[in-house]
């Protein structure tokens, strides 16, 4: 593959201030916006292995010279020997990880504040500060996520860091100043493993340390448009270290929001990517950049679902509305009144599917809802694996997290019914009081199948998920109010259990008992909830599918993929407002791995390598899109309708759906299909980027003819398609076989357990 790097192609100062302060014109003086791939600026490439990536946008991935769509937002700290004030301002932005790999390598860009220079001020930081951080969900009091314990920092010297100019940046209202693009590789104590945290979201801050008053050209970290999930945010604080475990208070920590380009105030992410080891890569041809490629387009890959129904119940534990009925403290207030508790039950998955509503049944002490109405209260809902019972302990209990989300106040359901006068119980503050109310309330949480947790279980391999549930209520002057979890008649597998805390939770849990002058006094209760999934696809009418040849070298399993789309015919230019409505994303995609048919004959242009049998399928419906970029062909300029946004789709496998090679050296087949339920949209479907051709066969598609469309979901295509093979052979605009954008991770075989930072 063609690369570039900035030591092919020298560029002197002169001719960088010229590009610089010329900007990236839309077109040429004499109308002719066609540019030869020799006559861009040279940029090293990326690094490869990128397990998140959130780089800067371009205004124009094909101008002479890089423009980026942002600005440098200050991202700093003092640290003057023997002040008695230091003053930090910095940044910080969340990230997913996708699996169990480190993250091994650092790049992010940014800025100096009045600089226009291609070489950085002289006065740079005296070193570097990076540090990682747990996420917290929004919730009541604080309306956005944020980072809160710090589970790693490190701080390197300028040297370890490489800088590289790459252009500038450009935005309304903002000053223009140079881009400079940094890497660091990690030393293997600075590594950051994510499966030794809960959670698989976290935070990342960068910040540039000074060791006397920050300096007139102070260091920016740059932002980027299209922000993925809550945004970043801003600290602002007079300590220049906070100590590590410590909870930050939330009016140090503010959304960080400016100018859009349609006049308003928006959030924003900032410009970074992690990458890991290679030994964590089973198979990588990712999408970079149309200055590396100039010919990256989208292939159409797509599909039309129905489903039986659109919810089926799998789990239901009703609510014991009877006099032997008994509501569980599960709250954390403020200001506190009680302990903060959290309670959770066990439930068993027979059938895969993503869990798309949670219903929960309780009531209130005192029949005190908060705020006088039981719609002022929201809810930490979160989904863990099972630690079954062994050894000393005699009781399963929550494991891991596999899923959480806050739901806040109109986000959520609420109905209410009578119940016999029941007793009201907070174990962890041993308090117990009979005939506490007969207010009885049903919370319905709808929850977006593109977010929702994706149980595994089958009836052949079932698995025990537990349901936890914690509610936030803000206090009252006047009065207290607790939300307790009601009991159900309904019991299963193990008990109910409780632990004194607040979510994000890890840790021990204790078995529930019905308190001492209770009915059931010392049994071991159950709790009232139903665990509903949208129904399963009965067929996909398969429009066209593509697929591409990948070499396996270990028996390792797959264990995340990322691939690389956009949305044919929509196009969106970086920096200019667009109130068009945005592209229709796929309710789910199918991945798929299949075995290999090899030419019969290498010299035949009839005989070409194409997928055989389907041997591993994973339905993806909790995935994330993110923006890195734009695809088209060189010679269309962005006044004819610009180029479409190119987007990363990630996803982290299940232990259980990850495939595993039966063999290593072995050649198979990947691919992806978009799924639209019920109909696929006419405007932008979605499309597969391809990529320049590096390894085996060219990609294929196959488009299905009427009479084949329909495919059973346990049916192979090609039992329905054995005697009309369909594939064919796919090249890029130059008629040279062409490839697709993906990245497969493996889980390395590694000896002992990761380190955490300290």
């Amino acid at each position: 593959m063609k690369r570039f790097h900035c030591s092919t192609r020298f560029i002197s100062i002169v001719e960088i201030m010229a590009l610089l302060s010329l900007g990236a014109p839309a077109a040429s003086e004499g109308g002719d916006y066609a540019v030869r791939i020799d006559d861009l600026v040279e940029f090293s490439a990326p690094y490869s292995h990128f397990t998140w990536e959130q780089p800067p946008i371009e205004q124009d991935a094909l101008s002479r010279t890089p423009l980026f769509c942002g600005w440098d937002d200050p991202s700093y700290a003092e640290q003057i020997p023997k002040a008695t004030v230091s003053i930090a301002r910095y940044e910080a932005d969340d990230f997913r990880c996708i699996g169990p790999m480190p993250v091994t390598s650092i790049r992010w860009w940014g800025s100096y504040q009045k600089w226009q220079q291609a070489a950085p001020p002289a006065d740079g930081p005296d070193a570097w500060r990076f540090t990682f951080w747990e996420n917290t969900p929004a919730d009541t009091y604080v309306p956005f996520s944020r980072p809160v314990i710090r589970v790693g920092q490190f701080e390197v010297p300028p040297d370890r860091v490489s800088i590289e100019w790459v252009g500038s940046d450009r935005f309304p209202g903002q000053p223009e100043d140079s881009c400079f693009r940094y890497s660091l590789a990690l030393d293997a104590a600075e590594y950051f493993w994510p499966d030794t945290y809960e959670g698989d979201v976290f935070w990342l801050s960068v910040t540039a340390l000074y060791k006397m008053k920050r300096p007139e050209h102070v260091w920016g970290w740059k932002t980027r448009p299209r922000r993925w999930m809550d945004g970043a945010v801003r600290f602002v604080s007079e300590l220049d270290v906070l100590p590590s475990g410590q909870a930050i208070s939330a009016i140090r920590i503010e959304p960080a929001e400016g100018p859009d380009v349609c006049g308003g105030t928006s959030k924003y992410d900032m410009a970074f990517t992690l990458g890991t080891d290679p030994i964590w890569i089973k198979w990588e041809q990712p999408f970079t950049q149309l200055r590396d490629w100039p010919f990256y387009e989208d292939e159409p890959s797509t599909a039309e679902a129905t489903r039986t129904s659109d919810l089926v119940t799998k789990c239901r534990q009703p609510p014991d509305l009877s006099r032997s009925g008994l509501d569980v403290d599960a709250t954390a207030d403020a200001p506190t009144t009680w302990a903060a508790q959290i309670v959770a039950d066990d439930y068993l998955c027979k059938s895969p599917g993503p869990v798309t509503q949670i219903d929960v049944w309780g009531s209130y002490y005192l029949d005190v809802p908060p705020g006088n109405g039981p719609a002022n209260i929201a809810f930490t809902l979160s989904i863990r694996e099972d630690i079954p019972a062994r050894g000393s302990a005699d009781y399963s209990m929550p494991g891991k997290v596999l899923w959480t989300k806050t739901f806040k106040k109109g986000q959520f359901t609420v109905e209410e019914s009578t119940s016999a006068s029941q007793g009201f119980s907070s174990p962890c503050n041993g308090k117990y009081t009979t005939n506490s109310h007969d207010r009885a309330f049903q919370y319905t949480f709808a929850i977006d199948p593109g977010v929702a947790f994706v149980q595994a279980g089958t009836t052949d391999k079932p698995v025990v998920y537990w349901l936890s549930v914690q509610a936030l209520i803000t206090q009252e002057l006047v009065g207290m109010s607790r939300f307790g979890w009601k009991t159900s008649a309904s019991t299963w597998n193990d008990d109910a259990v409780w632990a004194q805390a607040r979510e994000p939770y890890s840790g021990t849990w204790r078995k529930l008992s019905y308190p001492a002058m209770h009915p059931r006094a010392y049994e071991h209760p159950a709790m009232a909830f139903t665990i509903t999934t949208s129904g399963q696809p009965t067929s996909e009418s398969i429009e066209r599918q593509v697929a591409d040849d990948w070499k396996c070298g270990q028996t390792t399993p797959v264990a995340a993929a990322t691939w690389w789309g956009s949305y044919l015919g929509y196009t969106e230019q970086a920096c200019q407002c667009n109130d068009l409505p945005r592209p229709v994303r796929p309710d789910y995609f199918v991945l798929s791995i299949w075995s290999d048919v090899p030419p019969l004959d290498a010299n035949d242009p009839q005989h070409f390598g194409h997928p055989g049998q389907k041997i591993w399928e994973y339905r993806a419906y909790r995935y994330d899109e993110v923006l890195v970029g734009s695809d088209g062909l060189p010679e269309k300029p962005p006044a004819d309708g610009g180029r479409e946004p190119v987007f990363r789709y990630s996803v982290q496998l299940p232990a259980e759906k990850q495939f595993t090679p039966k063999q290593g050296d072995d050649v198979y087949w990947f691919s992806v299909v978009a799924v639209y339920e019920h109909f696929k949209p006419t405007d932008y479907p979605w499309g597969w980027t391809n990529h320049e051709r590096v390894f085996g066969a060219a990609a294929t598609a196959a488009e299905f003819a009427e009479d084949v469309l329909t495919r059973q979901k346990d049916v192979p295509i090609g039992e329905l398609l054995k005697d009309v093979p369909p594939w064919q052979p796919l090249a890029d605009r130059t008629g040279t076989g062409e490839d697709m954008s993906f990245v497969l991770f493996q889980r390395a075989q590694i000896l002992g357990p990761p380190p955490k930072l300290k």
